[in-house]
Order: structure tokens, then C-alpha cells, then sequence
């Protein structure tokens, strides 16, 4: 199976997985990564990103029977913000995971 095929339909699960997907791909062992954005103070843009891309899923989230009636999206960046920059805090907001390799 090709492995842009193998990526596509796999579930998400972690480096060890992903690193078997390349070597049953035919590919050397990949190289891996792991990125995440993490800022904090009051000037930092990601508190919307965060809002807006809950506003973006909610709809699939509510499908899959998430109760999210207590959240209030027209606030939720602003009150992150208060929060974190309250506490000096710092917010992480999800890692992406990255594999590049070779062919065998």
C-alpha cells in the first residue's frame, strides 16, 4: 500500500505507530517530530485561533455527543486571555506530529 494511502486512512496513535507505517511502506525508519505552539500574555494571537477553530468543529463535536452549551465562543478568547495572563500562564495548543525518510 502506498504510503500516503497507509497515512490517510490510518487512526492517529502516536510515533510508534507512524514509524511502522513507513518500514511496512518500504521506507527506511523515518525521522519524527513533534511541534506545538505554547505562548501566554495578553498580545498573544492564538486565544482566537483556539476559539475559532472550536467554533469550526463544533458542529462535529456536538455529533459525536459533546455537551458544549457551556461554552460561549463570542467570549471564549477573551476569557482565556484574562485567565492565562491572570495566572502568568501559559497555553499549549495541540502538537503536530511530523515523519519524513526515504525509500529502502
Amino acid at each position: 500500500m502506498p504510503l500516503l494511502i497507509a497515512l490517510e486512512r490510518a487512526p492517529p496513535r502516536g510515533s510508534a505507530w507512524l514509524s511502522q507505517i513507513f518500514l511496512d511502506a518500504g521506507h527506511c525508519r523515518p525521522e519524527l517530530r513533534l511541534n506545538a505552539l505554547i505562548g501566554a500574555g495578553p498580545d498573544w494571537p492564538s486565544y482566537e485561533y483556539l476559539a475559532e477553530t472550536l467554533r469550526g468543529l463544533m458542529p462535529a463535536y456536538v455529533a459525536l455527543g459533546w455537551d458544549l452549551n457551556a461554552v460561549d465562543l463570542d467570549t471564549l478568547a477573551a476569557g482565556l486571555r484574562n485567565e492565562i495572563t491572570a495566572a502568568s500562564g501559559v497555553l499549549r495548543l495541540g502538537a503536530i506530529m511530523g515523519a519524513w525518510s526515504r525509500m529502502a
